[in-house]
């Protein structure tokens, strides 16, 4: 999609070095991994295969469910850009 690496983990994860410290042998959590699974479900291009062997969360139908899904776990709801996606 002529996006780089560092582009893509700031944007889904806020933290441009995010990818790079997973592949020299980083860690993260299973939520920060399942959030991250998350982003890319909801942000995956139509046109574009999603990888075979991963499986696919359901794509979320707009940020007012995650803020209200967040407002029930007690997590601090996303900053929401003027487009009306989570920041």
């Amino acid at each position: 999609m002529g996006v780089s690496e560092a582009r893509v983990a700031t944007r889904a994860m806020n933290d441009g070095s995010f990818f790079k410290r997973i592949s020299s042998g980083g860690s993260c959590s299973v939520d920060v991994y399942l959030r991250l699974k998350q982003w890319f479900a909801d942000h995956w291009p139509p046109d574009l295969e999603w990888p075979v062997g991963v499986d696919r969360p359901d794509v979320l139908p707009n940020t007012t469910a995650v803020e209200a899904g967040r407002a029930r776990t007690g997590r601090r709801k996303p900053t929401v850009h003027p487009e009306g996606r989570a920041a």
